[in-house]
């Protein structure tokens, strides 16, 4: 099953929006989402502090601008084709 990566954090409202974007998705493709937090992991605190969230798609990383349904569904779409 593909896996779906969203680094966020607690108390993020934007890192909520994205949560309940790849749900909304879930309704018609199959894929599971893995909750990260980056204050959880030095290196991804690192990495990802300025840009939460982040979705990870195999691949294919969107960061915080870059993230609407539209753009979630393609990026969903794509890896499981």
């Amino acid at each position: 099953m593909l896996k779906v990566t969203l680094y966020m954090k607690e108390r993020c409202a934007l890192c909520d929006e994205v949560l309940d974007l790849l749900s909304l998705l879930q309704a018609d493709y199959p894929f599971a989402i893995e909750e990260v937090d980056i204050y959880q992991d030095e290196t991804l605190l690192e990495r990802y502090h300025l840009d939460i969230p982040v979705v990870r798609i195999k691949d294919t990383l969107l960061k915080a601008g870059e993230i609407d349904i539209i753009t979630l569904e393609a990026a969903i779409k794509s890896q499981l084709s």
